[in-house]
């Protein structure tokens, strides 16, 4: 009962509040708490494990990645044969002692400048090289309160209108994943898939491939037509990109969000059965409020708002990665790029790449 009390965060929360400079990290506190407790309110364990990422990783880094290390030795992270009260218990365990250990945990960062991370020994994981990297931004906005610069993980996403990327380069000055548009409708395929995926691959980028989804055509041929061009052994989880497509010569149909939830977990369904990993959903501010997507269950959501922080802009959302410019301006790559933000610490993107 102690940890569903909410005093080890209050306790954490007390004891820093005097040092902290930005009013804006109390809220990491909040978030913290309402993390907590969201294992004791959900029975699937995926979705409280998001949960807890996200509202609590920003917060205290160090307990996330010390409460992922204990839950996954208590079995919870894995599939086992126990019954929802010892599941809970188990759970409740995991997440004490490792309160316990991080009473003491700092609530947020000031945005450091750029820093060269030694290499760590990690089982079956490799954390970047450089976090906090200082990228450019042709057309920069003044963010508020907490902005991309308090994320250490950034990476880009990319298509042919990139033209050809010298990853080496951009490896170098920071990004640390790279997304990679493959696909767009059921008959389209970017020019430049390969020749990116094969560069991002030599220059040690981890990668992933995105599609385009197009309302004209069912997800099933979309899907088969992704898999037709995208072969297995990617770094990352793929992804599902919906977005309204108004200005599209051949497709503006806007379906009701049943259908495109429908529709979505058709798509996402078949690619985790054939690579292994479910897919990721890429979105926009209208399209998330016009069709609830966020409805979709035990799905990782990588979210578009170049004006302000996911929190302000998509209350109450869960988010894996944040788009939060499209004016970029990174070495080794030709004119403006988009630039994302990984939720987590370098520790738990290093484990997160790997085990999802």
């Amino acid at each position: 009962m102690f940890l569903w009390s909410g005093l080890p965060c209050r306790a954490m929360a007390e004891e820093s509040r005097a040092s902290r400079q930005d009013a804006n990290q109390n809220t990491g506190v909040a978030q913290c708490h309402t993390g907590l407790r969201s294992f004791k309110e959900f029975a699937d364990r995926d979705q409280a494990l998001n949960l807890f990422l996200n509202r609590c990783d920003g917060a205290f880094p160090p307990l996330a990645n010390y409460t992922i290390a204990l839950l996954r030795r208590s079995g919870i992270l894995k599939p086992i044969n126990t019954s929802r009260f010892e599941t809970k218990k188990m759970m409740r365990k995991a997440l004490f002692l490792a309160v316990l250990t991080l009473a003491a945990a700092s609530c947020g960062r000031q945005g450091p400048a750029p820093q060269v991370v030694e290499p760590q020994a990690f089982a079956d994981t490799t954390p970047p090289s450089i976090i906090y990297p200082g990228f450019g931004d042709a057309d920069p906005h003044e963010w508020e309160g907490r902005h991309p610069g308090h994320y250490p993980v950034h990476g880009l996403d990319v298509s042919r209108w990139q033209g050809p990327i010298d990853w080496r380069t951009a490896r170098a000055s920071g990004v640390s994943f790279a997304f990679i548009k493959a696909t767009e409708g059921g008959d389209f395929t970017d020019p430049m898939f390969d020749e990116h995926r094969r560069g991002a691959q030599a220059a040690g980028v981890p990668w992933g491939a995105y599609h385009y989804y197009y309302f004209c055509r069912p997800a099933h041929e979309q899907a088969r037509w992704f898999i037709r061009n995208v072969p297995k052994g990617s770094d990352l989880p793929h992804v599902l990109d919906m977005e309204w497509t108004p200005h599209s010569k051949t497709c503006t149909l806007r379906p009701d969000g049943r259908t495109i939830r429908a529709e979505a977990q058709k798509f996402l369904d078949i690619l985790e059965r054939h690579y292994g990993r479910r897919p990721i959903v890429y979105t926009t501010v209208d399209f998330y409020r016009d069709t609830d997507i966020g409805r979709l269950p035990k799905t990782e959501f990588w979210l578009r708002s170049v004006a302000g922080h996911p929190r302000n802009v998509y209350p109450s959302a869960i988010w894996r990665f944040w788009q939060y410019t499209g004016t970029g301006l990174v070495p080794g790559v030709q004119g403006k790029v988009d630039i994302n933000t990984f939720n987590g610490t370098p520790e738990t993107w290093a484990l997160w790449k790997t085990t999802r």
